[in-house]
């Protein structure tokens, strides 16, 4: 065996490099069309979006809807608070109509005691809440009114309204 002498390397590493000269580099990758991890990252992206889009929606459409529910019901408040039988009148359309808005279709005949424990079911009220509940329910049909106190009405009917606003679908 011949010992290499720095000539001999220089020579053949020339002759190396000189066989380089024919490799050539791979042309970059085209960014299109996208591998199907590409695909299925990019579908399950657009189902998140959606999704996400449509939770956001309704939630819009229910704190919408829950803003003008109370600004009816207080403007209702603002407008009869001096006529009581006006008063009792139109917050029980209001209930009604809100109701039936919400898919409880068989409310609307409701009146009496039967409406008036449909109105306290689902909540805690104390005796004078219990006493305009019933007053609510059944005054506007009598010819004399008799005294109820306002604004422990719309109080409860504030509460009552924000535990009960929701939006199906």
């Amino acid at each position: 065996m011949v010992n290499p002498t720095p000539n001999t390397v220089e020579k053949s590493a020339d002759n190396l490099l000189g066989l380089l000269k024919d490799i050539h580099s791979a042309a970059p990758a085209d960014w299109w069309p996208l591998a199907p991890g590409w695909w299925i990252l990019t579908i399950a992206i657009v189902i998140l979006l959606s999704w996400l889009g449509k939770r956001l929606y309704r939630a819009w459409k229910r704190y919408r809807f829950k803003v003008m529910v109370k600004t009816m019901l207080v403007d209702i408040f603002q407008t009869y608070s001096e006529q009581p039988r006006e008063l009792l009148v139109e917050l029980n359309q209001l209930f009604k109509r809100w109701l039936t808005n919400q898919g409880a279709h068989g409310l609307q005949q409701l009146s009496g005691a039967a409406w008036a424990a449909y109105l306290q079911g689902g909540t805690s009220v104390n005796e004078a809440e219990q006493k305009v509940i019933e007053t609510l329910a059944t005054a506007q049909y009598q010819t004399d009114i008799p005294v109820y106190d306002v604004e422990l009405l719309k109080a409860w009917a504030l509460r009552w309204l924000a535990a009960r606003v929701v939006i199906n679908g």
